[in-house]
């Protein structure tokens, strides 16, 4: 299902440290208006999450509120606010100790080291486009990943994205408001009433990055043997001698295949040389529960509108939800109906215009008819 977001809107004013308790900041002021943090939200989502201190005392006696506060699992701190509701008599400013961890060294170190192997293999599919073997998907799909790694790594230039654990307190202290022959006749006590908001922002874990980097790889090392198996065949078809020529075998007039919307991109070697996709049928949908199936041209009219917030979800940002994508050595073409070509192909990449992490509620698929 594709997630709501929240709004948010950041302002670059540094905060000053103040004592009445209105607004304290770690560096910006960030305001996220949902205060529901999901365990897997698209990076950089932001959320906000309340902490309630109190703190009483009479005289002469004092009291501290304190609590200690961990970021949710995959979040990291960008700021706080602290509001407060009530306090009178001495003391009574917040104190915040940040407790910071390794986390961030790890995720860098994980990032980099996928980003290598990232790279490693983008060079690698790139090279066999010399032997016309369409290599445009697999290496937008790498490119894709190794922008979404860049993006984590932009989020933790922040310097308090290592911060672990927050350890705040407030002590309030009594006080005497009237004294009769060196006796204290009345007692004022103590008392702080606040709440501090946590401003949050999802960047992942370890874990969940190594995961999305494994899957890319997995899909990735697939296509680099299909890619060496048809290399292999040409570098045969070239070494062999010439033989003399002989009539020509008819190849098939035409050719259909299946493009299903759960799958990613899908590699389809076809049974002779094309020029046309001559006709499109069947329906899919980016969301079977929520939006009715539609053709190659994707979710469009009010169903685009309802999609509209969650366009990161798209696999290109250029063409509508649901759309029909080749690849090309151009890059991605939108399919939308029967379109000729000006050169013969016997081999085609095809997919649906979602993104890979959002292919689970997913329903239908294409038939694809190739011809000349």
């Amino acid at each position: 299902m594709k997630m709501k977001l929240s709004n948010t809107l950041a302002l670059g004013a540094i905060s000053i440290l103040a004592t009445t308790g209105v607004v304290i900041s770690l560096q910006n002021q960030v305001f996220a208006q949902s205060n529901n943090c999901p365990a897997t939200p698209k990076i950089g989502y932001r959320c906000y999450q309340d902490r309630d201190i109190r703190a009483r005392s009479g005289y002469p006696g004092e009291n501290t509120g304190r609590f200690s506060y961990s970021p949710p699992t995959g979040y990291r701190l960008m700021d706080y606010q602290e509001t407060v509701q009530s306090r009178f008599g001495e003391g009574g400013n917040l104190n915040v100790d940040f407790v910071r961890g390794g986390s961030v060294t790890q995720i860098r170190r994980v990032i980099s080291d996928y980003n290598k192997a990232l790279s490693d293999r983008k060079s690698r599919a790139e090279s066999y486009a010399q032997w016309s073997i369409r290599v445009g998907g697999e290496t937008e799909t790498i490119e894709k990943a190794l922008q979404e790694n860049n993006s984590r790594l932009a989020l933790l230039e922040d310097s308090y994205s290592n911060v672990d654990r927050v350890n705040a307190s407030v002590t309030v202290r009594g006080r005497c408001t009237r004294v009769v022959l060196g006796t204290c006749a009345d007692n004022q006590g103590g008392k702080y009433e606040g709440t501090v908001r946590f401003q949050l922002e999802y960047v992942g874990t370890p874990a969940s990055i190594s995961a999305a980097n494994d899957e890319v790889i997995r899909r990735i090392d697939t296509a680099l043997q299909r890619f060496e198996q048809e290399a292999q065949a040409i570098r045969q078809q070239q070494q062999q001698p010439q033989q003399p020529s002989q009539p020509q075998q008819a190849t098939s007039s035409s050719a259909c295949v299946t493009v299903d919307s759960r799958s990613g991109w899908q590699h389809f070697n076809l049974p002779g040389s094309f020029t046309k996709v001559t006709s499109i049928s069947g329906g899919w949908s980016v969301d079977t529960r929520n939006y009715s199936s539609v053709g190659s041209s994707g979710h469009n009219g009010r169903d685009a509108e309802a999609l509209a917030p969650y366009n990161q979800y798209k696999f290109d940002q250029q063409f509508p939800f649901g759309a029909l994508l080749m690849g090309s050595g151009q890059g991605t073409l939108w399919i939308q109906s029967p379109v000729s070509f000006s050169g013969s192909f016997g081999a085609v990449d095809m997919r649906i215009n979602d993104a890979d992490n959002a292919l689970g509620d997913n329903g239908g698929s294409l038939q694809v008819c190739f011809g000349n």
